[in-house]
């Protein structure tokens, strides 16, 4: 009762914060809602996921192991499988529907981040951070779709989020419930708790929070002294088991298949790039970090391309015409991330120089010290794949850039006062604008996307936009593929037929044909890359490839079969392929054809 009359009386007195912050969520839900199912990214992996779960709930071939890493023979665990069951087993197994525990935990990072900065700064820089964070291209645009790596940003807040509260310096008082306490500090079991269960849930999300996250956590607790009683450490070895019980299970059953892979990957991750030294990497490294900082807080995508290390008679480093073009941006990116770290260790020094004076500035102490180990377990990582990096490995990293950020906000508000929280207000807005002006660019781009004039669809792809959040050349929707499914749908006769395409969308398109729509004629797939004419002999196929591919349908292909009929759906074109000898069709499924 005492805990829900403080939260009212917070609720009154800072009523404009919070309608403030109601109003941001909402902008955040409609921003990820938003012509949701008709645009939802729909490719590869997001086919290979929706197999597994329509096999869980259809077939009861519950995995007990998640994806796995690609190039290797390591998985993760399956809660990623598990978590997308849930509105499975309710609304069935389909690509709009998996995706709901994706999108919701999208949703929930606003608010949660909202108390994960309130434990370092005042209300009116949190909420200025919770408006960067629901509007940003980045966050939004990984929460729009079905992926593994996506949720990774909510796990890993609400488990560090767990991990502050689980220990703080407090003046002891009588009515104050703990654990255990020493040297004025107490010790919360429910939130140790709450940061074991959700870091086994990050684990099993990506190898990135898999190998960084035990590490960042361990260290957080040696160097704050955490001190932790023997029936909490049995429960939260309990709690860690039974969230990895799938993956137990399976090393048990493959006899630690999965920890060999594990350490053959890393191995081969290590060896795999031996053409740089540290130095380059370390170089490689801050720009890569630097531009994701930058994309994640303005959306702005004009940047990008690296200053080169090569040793060459005209120097050391390297910027082609494209680097050139785009420099002013790079060094501006740079620029901000430098600045942000600068501030922020000028912080952390003084308040370890503090840190004794009270509770509260133990506290921040002990707060600031976790976004340095943070970033600097995540850094060590990310400096080792510096060629290797993928923009989702960044995802790890987005509590610690708003952070930092929040930080110059924080000492413009400490500094200047009123002037101070002003300045910061003009900064936010103007981010939060160009998030808002990237947003609608970028929906643009995936409606037009399915429009059927090749020279419109075409033409919106060539307006300068570029992709570094996922690094994608084209845009492929579901909307598209379901439109090639219906129309496939509508053709199809009593004959069975095959479907060849693009890696990337083969799969995704069997599912729908085959699964969603009830096509039992649709046999199976074969991506494009691997395809040979002998496996179509005699048979009726379909084949679906990119509009702006150099070549669709070549001579080999023509041979014994003819063009009946072709579409186009924007980006993607649909050819369908008869057998010249209709006397001749067979119906056995070649090899290289896949049902899953």
């Amino acid at each position: 009762m005492v805990k829900v009359k403080g939260f009212i009386k917070e609720l009154k007195t800072h009523k404009i914060i919070y309608i403030l912050l109601f109003c941001i969520i909402l902008l955040g839900v409609f921003l990820r809602l938003y012509n949701h199912a008709e645009w939802l990214h729909f490719e590869l992996d997001q086919a290979r996921d929706v197999f597994v779960v329509h096999d869980m709930i259809n077939l009861g071939k519950v995995p007990i192991l998640g994806p796995y890493a690609r190039g290797s023979d390591l998985y993760l665990g399956p809660i990623f499988y598990y978590f997308q069951a849930i509105p499975a087993i309710l609304f069935g197994a389909v690509p709009s529907v998996i995706v709901w525990p994706d999108l919701l935990f999208s949703i929930l990072f606003i608010p949660l981040f909202y108390l994960f900065a309130r434990l370092y700064f005042s209300r009116q820089v949190s909420v200025m951070l919770a408006a960067l964070a629901a509007t940003s291209l980045f966050l939004l645009t990984y929460g729009r779709f079905a992926w593994n790596p996506n949720a990774l940003p909510f796990w890993v807040t609400l488990a560090m989020y767990g991990l502050l509260r689980a220990t703080q310096a407090v003046p002891l008082s009588s009515d104050t419930q703990v654990t255990l306490t020493w040297d004025n500090k107490v010790f919360v079991r429910s939130w140790f708790l709450v940061m074991v269960g959700a870091s086994a849930v990050a684990m099993q999300l990506h190898f990135v929070a898999f190998l960084t996250l035990p590490l960042i956590i361990v260290l957080y607790m040696i160097f704050v002294r955490m001190r932790i009683l023997w029936k909490t450490i049995i429960l939260s070895i309990g709690l860690f088991c039974l969230l990895y019980l799938p993956v137990i299970v399976s090393e048990v059953q493959t006899g630690g298949a999965n920890n060999k892979a594990f350490f053959v990957t890393i191995m081969d991750k290590g060896d795999k790039d031996d053409e740089h030294n540290i130095a380059e990497k370390i170089f490689r490294g801050v720009q890569e970090t630097a531009t994701h900082n930058w994309v994640l807080l303005s959306s702005n995508q004009s940047g990008g391309d690296n200053i080169r290390t090569k040793r060459t008679v005209d120097g050391y480093f390297l910027c082609d015409s494209e680097c050139q073009e785009r420099l002013s941006i790079h060094i501006v990116a740079i620029g901000l991330f430098a600045i942000m770290s600068i501030i922020f260790l000028h912080q952390f020094i003084y308040q370890w120089k503090s840190r004794k004076e009270n509770a509260n500035q133990y506290n921040l102490y002990q707060r600031q010290l976790l976004i340095i180990l943070w970033f600097g377990c995540a850094s060590v990582f990310l400096i080792l794949m510096a060629y290797q990096i993928s923009p989702r490995f960044y995802l790890l990293l987005v509590p610690v850039f708003l952070i930092m950020f929040g930080t110059v906000l924080q000492l413009l508000q400490r500094q200047f006062g009123r002037i101070g929280v002003g300045i910061g207000i003009v900064i936010v807005s103007c981010l939060a604008i160009f998030n808002l002006i990237s947003t609608w660019q970028y929906f643009t781009i995936l409606n037009n996307v399915q429009c059927n004039t090749e020279t419109h669809c075409n033409a919106s792809l060539r307006e300068g936009w570029r992709d570094l959040i996922m690094n994608r050349s084209d845009y492929i929707t579901l909307g598209q593929l379901r439109g090639v499914a219906d129309y496939i749908t509508e053709q199809s006769d009593e004959s069975q037929f095959l479907i060849v395409g693009d890696n990337r969308y083969a799969r995704a398109l069997y599912f729908l044909t085959n699964i969603e729509n009830g096509i039992s004629n649709a046999r199976c797939y074969i991506k494009r890359s691997s395809f040979e004419t002998g496996q179509v002999n005699g048979k009726n196929y379909y084949v679906l490839v990119r509009t702006k591919s150099k070549t669709h349908i070549n001579d080999k292909m023509l041979e014994n079969h003819n063009i009946v009929d072709k579409k186009s759906f924007g980006t993607l074109m649909l050819y369908k392929m008869s057998p010249k000898n209709i006397n001749n069709v067979s119906m056995q499924i070649p090899e290289g054809c896949f049902m899953r």
